[in-house]
């Protein structure tokens, strides 16, 4: 029987490597590194310094965020919330995120620890 304990860990890994590049991003962190940088770089240029930290943390959340959308379902190996495809609609925009309760492809339950061969079946709300 597979077990998907550790494709659940990496997708929690990613999400939460996510957020944080988010936070990082969102935050005035540069104010506390741009002086410690110039302390250890000295002959690196300022506008360098001003600007390279600000630009690794928007790498880090833009290739974060290419492996959550592309995440794949431990069953069915598609996109768990359904890729680039879903990010046409508001609604399931942030699914990659968040994902939804279960595979858009194959129906497996979000954080199911074994697969099953019967697929969720979806709610009316």
């Amino acid at each position: 029987m597979t077990d998907y304990l550790d494709q659940w860990a990496r997708f929690k890994r990613l999400r939460n490597a996510w957020l944080v590049f988010l936070v990082l991003e969102m935050s005035p962190f540069d104010r506390w590194v741009q002086p410690l940088l110039h302390r250890l770089l000295p002959s690196v240029s300022e506008a360098v310094i001003g600007i390279g930290p600000q630009f690794l943390v928007l790498v880090g959340l833009a290739f974060v965020g290419r492996d959550l959308i592309q995440w794949k379902c431990p069953r069915c190996v598609n996109p768990f919330a359904g890729g680039r495809k879903t990010m046409d609609s508001v609604k399931t925009c942030l699914d990659w995120l968040l994902l939804p309760k279960k595979c858009i492809s194959c129906g497996l339950p979000k954080y199911a620890t074994a697969p099953s061969n019967e697929a969720v079946a979806p709610s009316s709300s």
